[in-house]
């Protein structure tokens, strides 16, 4: 939930206690990288005007 809204891995894993950040990465992290892929593909198709921003 924390990744979802936005916290970086450095903030989540203090907050975790985690040791690593690559901890928190490795056991957190990645379930955002769909979204990220969907953020990037949106803002791609805003820039080249194929949607609205809106």
């Amino acid at each position: 939930m924390l990744v979802q809204m936005g916290f970086s891995p450095v903030e989540i894993a203090k907050r975790l206690g985690h040791g690593k950040v690559t901890t928190t990465i490795e056991t957190y992290c990645h379930q955002s990288m769909d979204a990220q892929i969907k953020i990037a593909d949106r803002l791609g198709k805003v820039e080249r005007g194929e949607e609205s921003g809106v």
